[in-house]
């Protein structure tokens, strides 16, 4: 309300699976541990949580030429971009698709491995137009807003959702 900005309004629902849509669940669930190696039971939950995020690391990596492909779109319409991952892999993976061949785009890029001082030279890189994609993986602490420092139009790319309401919002505020 204090800037402006248009509220976000979610609204959560709560969805029971029907016993056939459990079954299915439940079927592929069990495919998933027989894959993964998982006791059947539920009785290795670290092994369970490692494979899980493996599988996200892989999926992740695994949409980036989609991504990529968006953020030329984007950036062909004159916008400047900030793109959200989830794993340092995606966000070098992004990086190096990014930043090579022909239309080559700068990436500034924020994440854990930075000292304060270089995640805010990166963050002005962005916000001065030098670099015109931000890659990141914190959900917190950084303002890429339109305005600060330039006028292009802004968008967010979200390419891993988290599981987290508080992380989406943190994210989506940026």
């Amino acid at each position: 309300e204090i800037v402006g900005w248009p509220a976000i309004n979610r609204i959560l629902t709560p969805i029971e699976l029907a016993s056939e849509a459990r079954a299915l669940y439940e079927e592929a669930w069990t495919a998933f541990r027989r894959e993964m190696e998982l006791a059947p039971a539920g009785r290795d939950p670290k092994g369970a949580l490692a494979a899980t995020l493996r599988l996200r690391q892989k999926g992740s990596l695994i949409r980036v030429p989609g991504t990529v492909e968006l953020v030329r779109d984007l950036l062909d319409n004159g916008h400047h971009v900030a793109i959200s991952v989830a794993f340092i892999e995606t966000l070098t993976a992004l990086r190096d698709k990014l930043g090579t061949g022909i239309g080559a785009v700068p990436c500034a890029e924020i994440h854990g491995g930075l000292s304060a001082s270089a995640r805010e030279a990166q963050r002005l890189r962005f916000q001065r137009g030098e670099a015109k994609v931000m890659l990141f993986t914190v959900e917190e602490g950084i303002s890429l807003h339109q305005g600060e420092h330039d006028e292009a139009p802004r968008s967010e790319v979200i390419h891993d959702l988290r599981w987290s309401a508080i992380q989406m919002a943190q994210i989506e505020g940026r």
